[in-house]
Parts: structure tokens; sequence; C-alpha cells
């Protein structure tokens, strides 16, 4: 079976569909749906059940085609430039950039979106990702980057080294187009 690290640091195990909790996974096994559900009774009493009710969508199927630049990234994402508030999504791909899971890590007001580092590489991890694309759109449609998403960028790049996994690019979408922070120096 499946295990899943919760925030104590203890293990549970995941089971199959009909639990009590659940985190809902659709796409493995090719076009199939399926959900994985957690089960308080597996963890350990004095352990903390994960408090939030998220979806998480995982596409686990033949991978697509290759990722090459930012542009193709801004391409994948360039309706977000009409999104209301702010979104934040992550591209896992595997060793040769193909994309393997496409997932909302957060969405925010108009003027910022707070993201939680945990719900983000959550799908990445399930999905076996090796390499992570990120992207968010500035309603005010300016796509400059400001000190705050540099800063994100860094801690995002420094988690991801410790997971094993690449931070490729933070692509930031605006009215006027994008920018990509690897362009731009941010990333190394």
């Amino acid at each position: 079976m499946t295990k899943l690290k919760i925030q104590t640091g203890k293990v549970c195990k995941l089971y199959p569909k009909g639990r009590e909790r659940k985190i809902r996974v659709s796409g493995f096994a090719g076009t199939k749906k399926a959900a994985v559900c957690i089960s308080p009774d597996a963890c350990p009493p004095d352990s903390e059940f994960p408090k939030y009710d998220q979806v998480i969508k995982v596409r686990k199927k033949t991978p697509g085609k290759p990722i090459g630049s930012s542009c193709e990234v801004y391409e994948r994402f360039k309706n977000l430039r009409y999104a209301a508030g702010e979104r934040f999504y992550a591209i896992g791909v595997d060793n040769r950039n193909r994309p393997i899971v496409t997932h909302k890590a957060a969405q925010g007001g108009t003027a910022e979106v707070e993201v939680d580092l945990r719900i983000l590489f959550a799908p990445l991890i399930a999905a076996g990702a090796a390499r992570f694309f990120v992207i968010h759109n500035h309603p005010s449609g300016n796509p400059l980057q400001s000190p705050e998403d540099v800063g994100f960028t860094r801690r995002l790049e420094n988690a991801g080294a410790l997971l094993g996994m690449a931070l490729l690019d933070h692509v930031i979408i605006g009215d006027e187009g994008y920018i990509s922070l690897r362009d731009a120096g941010y990333i190394q």
C-alpha cells in the first residue's frame, strides 16, 4: 500500500474508496478515475489528521510532449491572464520534461496568493515528478516579478532540492505577456 506522511511526521496508509476522509485523485491507470482516501483508524492515536479537504488532481498517464521553454509553459496557461484573482499552478515533469501532473496549488485575491508548500508538493511527489514548473498570474496585468515572487521562488528551489526535484522555471503571466524567472536569472 502507498503511504502518506502527515503534518506531525506520522505515517498513515492510503485506503481505497469508501473510507471516512478523502483526498480524491483522478486519472490513475490511463483515463480511469479513482479515489484515494485516508482513514483516521490507520493513523496512530496521538497523530493529527490532515485538516484540509482539498481535491488533488493527478494525471498519471502517458507523459505528454516535452516542455522545452518558458514560452511553451505560457502557451499552456495564457488564459490565466483573464482570471480575476491570483492562481498558482505546478506542472510536474519526468526526466525528459514530459508533463505527468498539473496541479492548482492555490487561489488568492486580487493582490496576492498564499501557497502552502505541502499542498504544492503533495501531487508532484504522488505522481513521481523529477522536476517541476510553477506558474501564477498577476491580475493587475503587469507580469513583472515582485520581491515576494523572487523570494518565494528561492524557497521553492531550496525545497525542491531537498526533495530531489529541480525547479525548472517560475512563469508569471499578465495581460502584457509573461516573465520567466529562469530567463531573468533568478533560478540557477
